[in-house]
């Protein structure tokens, strides 16, 4: 319900106009009114008490006392917040309370509302204010601190003034982080404007001729007249616009609430010139010296961009990246936009500076639809392999095509179609006689880990929304740590949604065993598996163990079955130990079973 009551004289003059009285809601659905789902906005409950002289900005003279009970918003009932403020010929005093479980508040301000573009000088103290519990932070994450604004112009695209935070906290997760004053200064001249960030996390300064407003307009722009991206829309801009930005990242505690996994992070330099009336137009670069993400190193990362009249150019150059026992060293990318097609080349070296992988491009974007294309040969371990440059793959928001993509090397081929069956045409992927030794290099850098000839087919269905697959996988003459094992058939599809089926096989003249049974993704134990050990050479063990195990003999043979998680496994069954024996390398001694 709504109400009014009071006095209200002259009110169709907006000079005489005069009124006193008290406005109400109780329980006011605004979200309704104004056509908002109740998770945006609900009710609402306040009481406003109101009197003044006219309505003209410039001339009125008006004071407000009220209390906002209770509002919803995006989820979350506020409670609490008192209002008080006046205005007199154009200038606003406000002062606003709010004392709430989860955001405690305290503001002042003043504005002169009767320019085109309102001065503001304000000052919010907070003490509480409480993210994840008013649902607009998914985490916990609660900030206290205090803010100052002064602003002698709030025009959108020259703003003047500084905005200042000030004994700043963080308080992630029951964590206190503190962060030093946080400084924003917004300057303007006849012929510049200039904008300075300083802080204990970023330094930064952009400054030039342009229009805030129009910063990433100008930026697209550019990069458009050479490669467009689909979907990504901006508003052309070619009246005269010229700025640089320069900006430091420092290593700081902070970063850690927003990405919890990194470990490190070097100061990080972003330099950049724009002007669309130069050549270059774009001149960016970013420098990361290391950054510790999880398990994942990265080491000396250089990024260039720069835009001319007849082409863009991105080159990426890398220093190292180290991840899970993959490891790459001394990467590059380099490529150029020409006509909305990215002809790239990327190259990774070895540590004397000899090639060893490379794969270079074409990626052309038409309307929605992406198309990358294959050049002459790749470099796989310094060995180059053949490509079919007339085959590609096509990819748009509702279709993925893939025609004669394909790579080979002598009898050894790995190749991609997308099959026209007349049903949900699948994709295949076909591998006939590849040596896994070079391609487990490519990961591990040892190409003596395993080796074997690799056979295998894998059909993929529905892939654009729940993707279904149908595959088998033979290794032929299998060996691990120069250990042979026989030959290795594996076979898996996920026809049912939530449930995974497996057959494993491991069979020579010292080996015969196999495992079956499915993964169900629905259910807290998802394992459900046989394993079946008609033979097994305790060399197998010892291969397994990558260097821990020695001189291992005898066989061992039984059943188990293997339920449980992953990270729990649980293991009933029995298997008998024939004559087996093995040296630790860590003891030196051998040991009998």
């Amino acid at each position: 319900d709504g109400m009014f009551s009071g006095k209200l004289t002259n009110i169709t003059d907006s000079l005489k106009a005069q009124y006193n009285g008290t406005m109400s809601f109780m329980d006011f659905d605004f979200g309704k009114l104004l056509k908002q789902s109740p998770d945006t906005l609900g009710k609402v409950t306040f009481r406003a008490d109101i009197e003044g002289n006219g309505y003209a900005l410039n001339t009125m003279q008006a004071q407000l006392n009220g209390n906002i009970v209770s509002a919803s918003l995006v989820g979350y009932q506020y409670n609490n917040l008192q209002l008080n403020g006046n205005l007199d010929h154009g200038v606003a005093n406000i002062s606003a309370k709010m004392n709430d479980a989860n955001i405690q508040v305290n503001l002042t301000g003043k504005s002169d509302i009767s320019q085109a573009y309102p001065s503001v000088k304000a000052d919010l103290n907070i003490e509480k204010l409480d993210l994840k519990a008013l649902n607009l932070y998914q985490d916990s994450l609660a900030i206290k601190g205090n803010l100052s604004v002064d602003l002698a112009s709030s025009n959108p695209n020259k703003p003047l003034g500084e905005i200042i935070a000030k004994n700043l906290v963080f308080n992630h997760n029951k964590n206190k982080i503190p962060v030093s004053d946080i400084k924003i200064t917004l300057k303007d001249s006849a012929d510049m404007q200039q904008a300075f960030l300083e802080s204990g996390f970023m330094n930064a300064k952009i400054q030039g001729n342009f229009q805030y407003a129009e910063l990433s307009d100008v930026v697209l722009t550019e990069i458009g007249k050479h490669f467009k991206i689909p979907d990504l829309t901006y508003r052309e801009v070619t009246r005269p616009a010229q700025f640089s930005f320069n900006a430091n990242m420092i290593n700081h505690p902070v970063y850690k609430i927003f990405v919890p996994e990194l470990q490190e992070l070097k100061p990080v330099t972003i330099q950049a010139t724009v002007d669309n009336q130069k050549e270059p137009s774009i001149e960016a670069m970013v420098s990361i010296p290391l950054v510790n993400y999880d398990s994942i190193r990265v080491e000396k990362i250089n990024l260039k961009f720069e835009t001319k009249a007849e082409k863009a150019s991105f080159d990426a150059n890398l220093g190292l990246l180290s991840m899970s026992g993959f490891r790459i060293q001394h990467a590059s990318l380099t490529s150029d936009l020409i006509d909305n097609t990215v002809d790239f080349n990327f190259l990774v070296r070895d540590s004397v500076n000899t090639n060893q992988h490379g794969v270079s491009g074409l990626l052309a974007v038409e309307d929605k639809q992406y198309r990358l294309n294959l050049k002459e040969n790749i470099l796989l371990d310094y060995t180059r392999w053949n490509t079919d440059t007339g085959g590609y793959i096509t990819y748009s928001p509702d279709s993925l095509l893939v025609r004669d993509m394909s790579i080979r090397k002598g009898n050894q081929v790995l190749s991609i179609n997308t099959i026209s069956d007349g049903k949900k045409n699948p994709i295949e992927i076909k591998m006939e006689n590849i040596a896994i030794g070079p391609m487990i290099a490519i990961v591990t850098r040892d190409s003596t880990l395993a080796s074997g000839n690799l056979n295998g087919r894998m059909r993929l269905f529905d892939y654009m929304k729940s993707p279904i697959y149908i595959g088998s996988v033979n290794i032929d003459s299998l060996a691990v740590t120069n250990i042979p094992l026989g030959n290795f058939s594996f076979k898996s599809t996920n026809q049912r949604e939530d449930q995974i089926l497996v057959k494993a096989t491991l069979l020579s003249d010292d080996n015969d065993l196999e495992v079956a049974g499915n993964y169900n993704t629905t259910e807290k134990e998802p394992l459900h598996f046989k394993m079946d050990l008609k033979k097994m050479n305790a060399k197998t063990i010892e291969a397994f163990s990558f260097g821990e195990l020695k001189r291992a003999s005898g066989t061992l043979s039984g059943q188990v079955d293997i339920t449980g998680s992953t990270d729990a496994p649980k293991l009933k069954g029995s298997v008998d130990f024939n004559k087996v024996s093995f040296n630790a390398n860590q003891l030196g001694a051998q040991y009998f079973i």
